[in-house]
């Protein structure tokens, strides 16, 4: 006896070949549904990610004027090193080129003498000096070996890592009771880590060449970390001399 449909050549056969059929063309039907699908998805992918590049793009760029705009209107202040910064980093991010200007050899920030903090003293005072500068100098004479800093600030991060130049305007004046040799130092400038407390360059500065004329003296160092905060000290080693400070300048020179 045979069971129909379930063996060929019996009476069934024709409703096993009508099944595969339907079978095939199921599948077939299934996987272009699965393809259509997928290749409409892959599009609305494809323009949801076009739509958050330029969504992106156009927030960068407000930000970019933004700090272009704190950059313009405050120029000679710390502030205009963190705009340039995330300037330079907003083009980054940007595909098209951008006319920020370059953070290498330009100034990143001063710190005057008549600012008062950030910058500090421990045995100066301001004095007016309308002929030089912005105006005013902190000056004094050493104390004792706990009273010596003429100047020391302003505990501030750099923006960006690479290597910087300090330069000091600086003056001094020989008290008239002493003689000192002109290899004598009378002051030291240094750039100090706040928190390591750790001197990252110094440089004496003698009585031959620092003379009562506002003149310049730079030093080297390395920013290798951005949390770091630095000060940038004017020291006095011992008494003889009565220095001035009224500014120091912080230049980015490579990276």
């Amino acid at each position: 006896m045979s069971v129909p449909g379930l063996f060929p050549g019996s009476r069934g056969a024709p409703a096993v070949e009508g099944l595969g059929a339907l079978t095939v063309d199921a599948l077939n039907f299934a996987f272009g549904v699965i393809g259509v699908l997928s290749f409409g998805y892959a599009i609305w992918v494809n323009r949801q990610a076009e739509n958050s590049r330029r969504l992106t793009n156009r927030l960068t760029t407000s930000i970019r004027d933004l700090a272009r705009s704190i950059y313009d209107s405050n120029r000679d202040t710390t502030t205009e090193g963190y705009a340039r910064s995330i300037m330079q980093i907003c083009d980054s991010l940007l595909p098209e080129r951008s006319d920020t200007p370059p953070l290498v050899g330009r100034v990143v920030m001063r710190y005057f003498g008549s600012q008062m903090p950030p910058m500090e003293t421990a045995v100066g005072q301001l004095v007016d000096l309308p002929d030089i500068g912005v105006g005013r100098v902190i000056r004094g004479g050493y104390i004792s070996e706990s009273r010596k800093a003429l100047v020391y600030g302003p505990r501030e991060t750099l923006p960006v890592r690479g290597s910087y130049r300090a330069t000091f305007r600086l003056a001094a004046e020989l008290d008239p009771d002493v003689d000192l040799p002109a290899d004598a130092p009378i002051a030291r400038i240094e750039v100090y880590v706040h928190l390591r407390r750790e001197k990252l360059a110094t440089r004496d500065l003698r009585a031959g060449e620092l003379t009562s004329t506002f003149a310049f003296f730079e030093i080297g160092f390395t920013c290798d970390s951005v949390d770091d905060q630095y000060e940038y000290r004017v020291m006095l080693p011992g008494p003889g001399a009565t220095v001035s400070f009224e500014r120091v300048t912080v230049y980015r020179i490579s990276d």
